[in-house]
């Protein structure tokens, strides 16, 4: 599948002219997050493109970011970092105390049975 370019999708290596009004705007945007945000774009499946709306933990993040440089953030499984279907967890029976490592496919097909 190769990627479409349209206006909102540049051709690498483009020259663009920007006038005096759009940088800046872009230096706006280099400067502080929260200009830059009403940018930053999502493609939905059913809805098209989105303007990013960030949930509350997402702007302390943001705010986080700002202030800190380096960051270790706590995130689940099921936020979609670990698709892929061969990606292997590890998973602990509750039963018998047994960690196994898996698939997560396997443990997709697992839990549709």
């Amino acid at each position: 599948m190769g990627i479409k370019y349209t206006d909102f999708i540049k051709k690498p290596n483009l020259e663009l002219e920007y006038t005096p009004e759009m940088l800046v705007e872009l230096q706006k945007c280099a400067e502080d997050i929260w200009n830059f945000l009403p940018y930053v774009k999502i493609v939905h499946p059913d809805r098209g493109v989105l303007t990013f709306n960030p949930y509350d933990f997402q702007k302390h993040i943001l705010k986080n970011l700002q202030k800190h440089r380096f960051h270790v953030i706590l995130c689940g499984r099921q936020l979609g970092k670990c698709l892929s279907y061969p990606t292997m967890i590890s998973v602990r029976n509750k039963k018998t105390g047994e960690i196994k490592e898996v698939q997560i496919g396997e443990l997709f097909d697992m839990n549709k049975k």
